[in-house]
């Protein structure tokens, strides 16, 4: 037994010492950075170091010991991850033993401690160890991720190519305007940008901007672009910053268009073939054309193609985004249509679209609101949101617009707080709508408690009548409606074509000559009811009768013996009416199924 034991403890030892990080002697080196460890723990490197240098109190628990050495003078950040309680981390010139200077150390009761601008002398081994605050002997060890990154003097980039930007009738002198990060740590002055048009020879050209750190700077070219012929073009800037240490955000690259005023009606784009002219632009854009193979929006509809914000996923997070058409000469238009496919799939928290006008060519904007006529234009938000569930046939009149000179269109979205598959824009049309608009007019007649409603209007195809008592509608061309109750309704009536709607309103007395039952015993219920409702104290012999949300007797009966019982069951669920009259009195109570 006396042999194992110390077999054991001789196994122990040496498993110690050949540990990589256990202490100074046996340290974790580090050749370079950046640097990533992951799955790393303090547990078996022992209790080997207290050091106060740092004058911190986290070295109690077991050391893990990493050293580096760097070969320049360089600043570094440290950050620990996935950690567990009351982990320390220290930087020191020297093994903690050996009284070393304190060059960084930062302590996390709640664990991932980090350290930021820890600045080191090139050939100085620089000793970085992760330990614990062993409170009441309880937290001897940790486990921990670690990630060691340079800090970046010198970098800068393109992160926007400002102008030019898609329109029509560009000029054959556009400037070019972009807007340069600094990512580095020193201010970056007087350093060279570029861009290449069209994938001809680099533009150079010298900035005088002097940039601070974390800040953006906005620089126009003096050499121009000619966009003057229509069509696409490609343009990709980058900046040229001396000791620049990472040339991978240098670049951005960007599209424009330049489109022709089109004045020929009507118009009509497939998107199935080029030159179409229109573009995409926002932030965080993702509309891009082609056949979408998303989730939800995954078809186009009367082709392959469609603008879509991106063909197979998501919209990005917070992207505010616009699909903008080519430039229109209305003139030659007295009621401009507009009618397009429309799917969107986009979140309640804020997510929504709306289509935008502009009558300067795109300098400003306003939102497009239904005209004379309209189909599927917006819902009660006033915006698309929601889900469609599958492609809309949306139509707009605006003779608003009619006459315009320098019109633009543009898909607004708003992708809100979450992140959705968001819309899709198909085959859009601009004609002039000829037909004249209609003209509203109605008669009526009424007999006791029903009118019947004479439609009078000329040159409509479609009909909406309100009866004015807030339960009654109707799509029929010649409706009836059989009112509840005694008064004064306002009864409108409005007719719609395909170029523009009108309405007209008249006042429509109802007098029953009955009165209501006075000091009225009569209950009635359950409410809601499922199948049966159950009438109790009504007078004898009275005639009970179930109304209809637009007026239309469904059942009645007359009472027996002050009470009754109407079978409900092979209603569908909507708001009803219980009528109760003994021939002078009445009584109405509404009841839910």
């Amino acid at each position: 037994m006396k042999t194992l034991y110390t077999l054991i403890c001789v196994m122990a030892i040496t498993f110690a010492m050949a540990q990589t990080g256990i202490d100074c002697t046996s340290p974790d080196v580090i050749s370079s950075v950046p640097y990533t460890q992951t799955g790393m723990t303090t547990e078996g490197s022992l209790n080997d170091y207290t050091s106060t240098a740092c004058g911190g109190t986290y070295m109690d628990g077991e050391d893990y010991v990493f050293t580096f050495t760097p070969a320049m003078d360089i600043t570094i950040d440290i950050q620990l991850t996935n950690t567990g309680l009351g982990v320390g981390l220290f930087v020191l010139d020297a093994c903690p033993d050996a009284t070393p200077n304190c060059i960084a150390f930062a302590e996390a009761m709640a664990g991932n401690p980090s350290l930021t601008g820890v600045a080191l002398t090139s050939g100085i081994t620089y000793y970085i160890i992760v330990s614990t605050y062993d409170i009441f002997g309880g937290n001897p060890n940790t486990a921990f991720d670690i990630q060691i990154t340079k800090q970046i003097d010198y970098d800068g980039g393109v992160v926007a190519i400002l102008s030019p930007s898609s329109n029509c009738n560009l000029s054959d002198s556009e400037t070019v305007t972009i807007e340069i990060a600094n990512f580095g740590m020193q201010t970056i002055e007087n350093f060279d940008v570029a861009y290449s048009f069209n994938g001809n020879p680099a533009v150079v050209e010298t900035t005088s901007l002097s940039i601070l750190p974390g800040e953006t700077g906005i620089y126009s070219f003096s050499a121009s672009v000619d966009g003057s012929a229509t069509g696409s073009y490609s343009l990709n800037a980058w900046t040229l910053v001396v000791d620049d240490e990472i040339d991978s955000n240098d670049t951005t690259y960007y599209n424009f268009v330049s489109s022709p005023i089109i004045d020929f009606f009507p118009y009509d784009v497939d998107f199935e073939t080029e030159p179409h002219y229109w573009a995409a632009s926002g932030n965080n854009s993702t509309w891009s054309l082609g056949s979408p193979t998303g989730t939800l929006i995954n078809y186009s509809i009367g082709g392959s193609n469609a603008w879509v914000t991106n063909l197979s996923g998501n919209h990005a997070t917070s992207e505010v985004s616009f699909l903008e058409s080519p430039c229109f000469d209305f003139s030659s238009l007295t009621k401009p249509r507009l009618d397009f496919n429309l799917w969107h799939e986009l979140t309640f928290f804020l997510g929504n679209a709306t289509m935008e006008y502009s009558l300067d060519y795109g300098i400003s904007w306003d939102t497009l609101k239904a005209g004379t006529m309209s189909n599927n234009w917006y819902g009660m938000s006033g915006t698309w949101s929601g889900s469609s569930a599958d492609w809309l046939e949306v139509a707009n009149v605006v003779p608003d617009l009619g006459g315009q000179s320098s019109v633009k269109f543009r898909i607004n979205l708003n992708g809100g707080l979450m992140a959705a598959e968001g819309v899709a824009f198909d085959n859009f049309t601009i004609s002039d709508c000829l037909t004249p608009d209609p003209v509203a007019d109605f008669s009526y007649t009424v007999d006791t408690t029903t009118v019947v409603f004479t439609n009078l209007s000329t040159g409509a195809d479609s009909y909406a009548w309100s009866f004015g008592d807030f339960i009654g509608s109707s799509t029929e061309e010649n409706p009836q409606h059989t009112y509840i109750l005694d008064g004064s309704y306002d009864v409108t009536l409005t007719v719609s074509n395909e170029c523009g709607s009108a309405s007209i309103t008249y006042t429509v007395g109802i007098s029953t000559g009955f009165s209501t039952f006075e000091n009225s015993n009569i209950s009635i219920y359950p409410n809601p009811v499922k199948n049966f409702i159950n009438i109790n104290e009504c007078p004898d012999n009275a005639i009970i009768q179930l109304v209809d949300s637009n007026g239309r007797i469904l059942i009645e009966q007359e009472a027996s013996g002050n009470n009754a019982i109407i079978n409900v069951s092979h209603l569908p669920a909507s708001v009803y009416f219980v009528r109760i009259s003994d021939g002078k009195d009445i009584f109405i109570s509404k009841i839910v199924k």
